[in-house]
């Protein structure tokens, strides 16, 4: 099911039965679709909610998925801490946790482009969209703009 319009909208698969293993499908996905095509998030249904005309009550069903706040003591640094209030500015929500992909929480291509623009102006970095797409975690992203602040103060005293 898409969940919300335009840019901040979301894929999130739902699903019904026993035996079925969220992790497993995911994993699966994972290994024949790119990224951005991936749900961001698998719930389990005992049962189908219905309108009174016996269809499936979207509503019903965006009323399950999650919204994980970030726990910012889950946050390794600071620069994790600021990036996760930039993701949350994007994408309407917080992270999980340091390890969950910009994707699977329901993140798109086009979003990362805006990620990666605020990241560069709050950070007064050059990030490319190569850095973000090699890992879009906020441990990942942390990295990445701890690796380029290191290499532009290193420039900075190398010119003094």
């Amino acid at each position: 099911m898409l969940h919300g319009s335009g840019a901040s909208a979301s894929l999130h698969a739902f699903y019904e039965g026993e035996g079925v293993c969220a992790e497993q499908a995911e994993r699966c996905l994972r290994s024949v679709l790119p990224a951005w095509a991936v749900p961001a998030s698998f719930v389990s249904l005992t049962h189908w909610p219905l309108t009174a005309n016996a269809k499936i009550d979207r509503k019903a069903l965006a009323a399950q998925i999650r919204q994980t706040p970030t726990d910012a003591r889950m946050l390794d640094n600071p620069y994790q801490q600021a990036l996760a209030e930039i993701w949350h500015r994007v994408l309407g929500a917080m992270p999980a946790n340091a390890k969950e992909s910009f994707f699977s929480a329901g993140g798109n291509s086009l979003l990362g482009i805006r990620l990666v623009a605020q990241i560069c102006k709050h950070f007064s970095i050059r990030l490319t969209l190569k850095n973000f797409f090699a890992d879009a975690t906020l441990s990942g992203l942390s990295a990445s703009v701890e690796r380029h602040l290191a290499d532009k103060n290193s420039m900075k005293e190398g010119l003094l």
